[in-house]
C-alpha cells in the first residue's frame, strides 16, 4: 500500500513539474484607473488622453485613430523560455471598440474583439475578451511580440490591460 501511495504522489509531482505557466501582463487590472468592471458602461471622457496621462505604457488612455489609420500597436517582451510552449491564452480588457475589430500578434490573426459600443452605438462599454491562441501562433511567441488591434472605420479604443499566459 505504501508503495502504491508513493507511486501516486510521484506521478502527481511529475505532472505538476511537467507544465508551468508564465504570465506577461501589459497594463494593470484597475478598470482604466476608474474601477470599471467588464460589461459596465463608463464615461470615456474621464480617461481622455488630454486630461490624464494614463499609466505611461499606453494603457488607461482613450486612443483616437485618425481617419485612414486603423491600427493600435503595443510591443511587449517577456523572458524567453527554455522549453517549447504547449498552449497560450490571451486576455484583453478594453472599451469603446466597435464589434469586429481584429486582434493580431505579429500580424497573425487571433480573433475579433467584442463590441464596446452600446446599443445603437450609444455609450462606451468595457469588455473582456479571452482567446486560446491557435497552435499555428505559438511559434510566433518568441519573447518580443507586437499586439495589434485593427479597428473599424478608424475607431476609438481604451485598453486597460492585456495578459498573455504561456503554458510550457
Amino acid at each position: 500500500m505504501k508503495a502504491l501511495i508513493f507511486v501516486f504522489f510521484l506521478m502527481i509531482s511529475m505532472i505538476c513539474t511537467a507544465c508551468a505557466t508564465v504570465t506577461a501582463l501589459h497594463g494593470d487590472k484597475d478598470g482604466f484607473g476608474l474601477g470599471v468592471q467588464a460589461d459596465e458602461q463608463f464615461n470615456f471622457r474621464l480617461i481622455d488622453s488630454r486630461i490624464i496621462s494614463g499609466d505611461g505604457d499606453g494603457t488607461d488612455v482613450f486612443w483616437r485613430i485618425p481617419k485612414g489609420t486603423d491600427y493600435y500597436t503595443w510591443e511587449f517582451s517577456y523572458s524567453r523560455l527554455d522549453k517549447p510552449i504547449r498552449a497560450a491564452k490571451l486576455e484583453i480588457f478594453h472599451g469603446g471598440a466597435w464589434e469586429g475589430s481584429q486582434l493580431y500578434i505579429d500580424d497573425h490573426f487571433i480573433g475579433c474583439l467584442s463590441g464596446g459600443e452600446g446599443p445603437d452605438r450609444v455609450g462606451t462599454w468595457a469588455r473582456i475578451d479571452r482567446f486560446d491562441l491557435p497552435m499555428s501562433a505559438l511559434p510566433l511567441l518568441d519573447g518580443d511580440n507586437t499586439l495589434k488591434i485593427k479597428t473599424i472605420w478608424g475607431d476609438n479604443i481604451a485598453l486597460d490591460y492585456f495578459e498573455l499566459k504561456l503554458i510550457y
